[in-house]
């Protein structure tokens, strides 16, 4: 016992380690502006996170160490991750049956007319959810952590960083972009939770600067350590976060990912990478864990079956559509025009299906940084994904990719596979 005792605790000294690394390196200078000042009670706090977070998990991991609370049959330990995104979906489902206002009371059911969001049903699946939480986190580190390995991504010391997440609410980020051109000019993380009224209150507010546009957007995901993962996502979406996330931990000790902020190519560079070869990861990561249930497949048959309704309308071609001919008008000038046609596009999204709650140019600069998106018009999206398809492993890619320290040096050699 004493034994994997000092071992759990000098893993958690390197886990320390790596968040105040990471920590520290995202603190600069601090001037408060009219933006901080609007943003302040909701600003999203880094050292919270750390302090409330990593100090809490590895508390959980020393209890189970100690006292071997934890699930020791792995099938056992991957029926839980199942019965927690179940869970996940059936919560949302239930939410969104109850707080949807277009829909007819005959269609509901005697029950689900009796019970509320607040019912002891949901509340029961609450507890059940917070019960399992820490098991399911720790199955996932171990089984993505397995998936890294395989793809000998580990070093001579082992896997570095080391995988670290938690399921938490996502914080929120304002996007400030200048309205006569897609760019950013700014960003902050909000805290988790804000309501419709918080995010339009926000954007009213910060756009009252000349120039200015503004969105409060939802995030997926941030590369804090341990990484926050939205407790919201499905099972496919949550691993391939919780990959994205961990390749910019590991970027993060390379030249690439210490270029992130060097300029927007860069920026841009890095979340494309972290995106293809995160998407390519949780797939590996999602059959790993669901290979053997045909639950699993049936339900992801039905799910392909109820999006079939989608499949006449091309929302990847409409919105690279909508994105050139907003830059088209920006470029003549005509802002007015731009937004009224972001307008309209934005309720051609809704009416089909793609809820985009808004569509301006903060929309596009802060989307147009995932160069695989239909938001951007980026060729560094089509530049990535060519250095995998010439690369024999993923392992070759990341290892060929993240040493590159400017976007030029990157043209370069693509160029040269050309």
């Amino acid at each position: 016992m004493w034994v994997r005792l000092v071992t759990v605790v000098f893993r958690y000294f390197l886990y320390l380690m790596v968040a105040l690394t990471l920590c520290v390196s995202s603190m600069g200078d601090y001037r408060p502006s009219y933006v901080d000042r609007v943003v302040a009670p909701l600003k999203y706090s880094f050292i919270k996170w750390e302090l409330g977070h990593l100090s809490d998990k590895w508390i959980y991991r020393l209890k189970n160490s100690v006292f071997k609370n934890h699930t020791k049959d792995r099938n056992s330990a991957l029926l839980e991750v199942r019965e927690y995104f179940r869970l996940v979906e059936a919560l949302k489902e239930r939410t969104k049956l109850i707080a949807d206002n277009h829909i007819e009371t005959s269609r509901l059911s005697g029950l689900e007319r009796k019970i509320g969001s607040n019912s002891e049903v949901d509340e029961l699946m609450l507890s059940n959810l917070s019960i399992l939480r820490g098991r399911v986190e720790e199955t996932i580190e171990t089984e993505l952590s397995e998936v890294l390995k395989s793809l000998q991504l580990n070093s001579r010391l082992g896997l570095w960083p080391p995988v670290d997440i938690v399921l938490s609410g996502a914080p929120h980020i304002l996007v400030i972009s200048s309205r006569d051109e897609i760019n950013i000019k700014n960003t902050f993380l909000l805290s988790y939770g804000l309501t419709p009224a918080q995010k339009s209150y926000i954007e009213e507010q910060v756009g009252l600067l000349d120039n200015h546009s503004v969105l409060v957007e939802d995030l997926g995901g941030v590369a804090v350590y341990p990484s926050v993962i939205s407790n919201k996502l499905s099972m496919k979406s949550c691993l391939t976060v919780a990959a994205h996330e961990w390749l910019h931990h590991w970027l993060f000790f390379k030249p690439l990912g210490q270029s992130f902020w060097t300029s927007h190519e860069m920026t841009v560079l890095n979340e494309t990478v972290a995106t293809v070869a995160g998407e390519e990861i949780g797939e590996l990561l999602y059959d790993r864990i669901n290979h053997d249930v045909e639950e699993d497949v049936r339900l992801s048959i039905q799910s392909e079956e109820e999006s079939s309704d989608r499949e006449s309308f091309d929302f990847f071609n409409a919105m690279q559509e909508t994105r050139k001919h907003v830059s088209v008008l920006l470029g003549e000038g005509d802002i007015e025009e731009a937004e009224y046609y972001m307008d309209q596009r934005a309720a051609l999204f809704r009416e089909n299906g793609y809820y985009i709650r808004k569509l301006n140019q903060a929309y596009f600069a802060f989307h147009g940084i995932y160069a695989t998106t239909a938001a951007s018009d980026s060729p560094i999206g089509e530049q990535v994904k060519f250095l995998r398809s010439e690369t024999s492993s993923l392992q070759e890619f990341l290892r060929s990719i993240s040493g590159f320290r400017d976007y030029e040096e990157f043209v370069i050699y693509i160029e040269s596979l050309n």
